[in-house]
């Protein structure tokens, strides 16, 4: 379960990024 939260964060982490590059632009 643990491992599975993780990649649950990671993905929000990516989209947020990639959210920020395009208002960014």
């Amino acid at each position: 379960l643990k491992g599975e939260e993780n990649v649950l964060f990671n993905n929000v982490s990516t989209t947020k990024d990639a959210l920020n590059e395009i208002i960014r632009e």
